[in-house]
C-alpha cells in the first residue's frame, strides 16, 4: 500500500517496507570475571596516579580567575584571555612581567585616554601579579 505525500512528486510512504523493517540486536560487551577486576584495578591506579598531580599555583590560579571576573577582564579579554574580538589583545600566556608592567603602567594613567586605565586603577599589586600569573598560565 502506497501514501503519496505530494502528488506531483517522488515522496511516497511504503506501509510494507516500514512494517518489515528490524532493529539491530544491541552488542553485549560483558566481560570475564578476570577481565571485570582487572578493569576495575586499572581504573583504581589512574585515579590514585591523577590525585598527586594537581600543580600547588593552583591555589593562586583561582585567585587570579576570580579576580578575572571581579574586574571584568573576561568581558573583553575572554576567560582565559583570547578576546572575543578582535578590537581587544589576547593575553593569554603572554609574557608574566610584561602584564604586571602594562597593569601598573595602566593603573599609572600614563596614556590618557586609555580605557584600560579606569580597568587598572583599583587593582594592588597582588592582584596585578595573581591576574598576570593566571592569563600569562604560569598559574595554571
Amino acid at each position: 500500500m502506497r501514501f503519496d505525500l505530494h502528488s506531483d512528486g517522488p515522496l511516497h510512504h511504503d506501509a510494507e517496507s516500514v512494517s518489515s523493517f528490524k532493529a539491530p540486536a544491541p552488542i553485549s560487551w560483558s566481560l570475564p570475571k578476570q577481565g571485570r577486576a582487572l578493569l576495575h584495578g586499572l581504573a583504581g591506579v589512574l585515579f590514585v596516579s591523577t590525585v598527586g598531580v594537581s600543580k600547588p599555583a593552583f591555589a593562586e590560579d583561582s585567585v587570579g580567575a576570580e579576580l578575572a571576573w571581579k574586574y571584568h577582564c573576561t568581558t573583553c579579554h575572554g576567560v582565559k584571555g583570547v578576546a572575543n574580538s578582535n578590537r581587544y589583545p589576547n593575553i593569554a600566556n603572554q609574557n608574566k612581567p610584561y602584564l604586571v608592567v602594562r597593569l601598573r603602567h595602566f593603573r599609572s594613567q600614563s596614556e590618557p585616554g586609555n580605557q584600560m586605565n579606569a580597568q587598572a586603577a583599583p587593582l594592588s599589586d597582588t592582584e596585578i601579579d595573581a591576574l598576570a600569573a593566571y592569563f600569562s598560565g604560569e598559574a595554571s
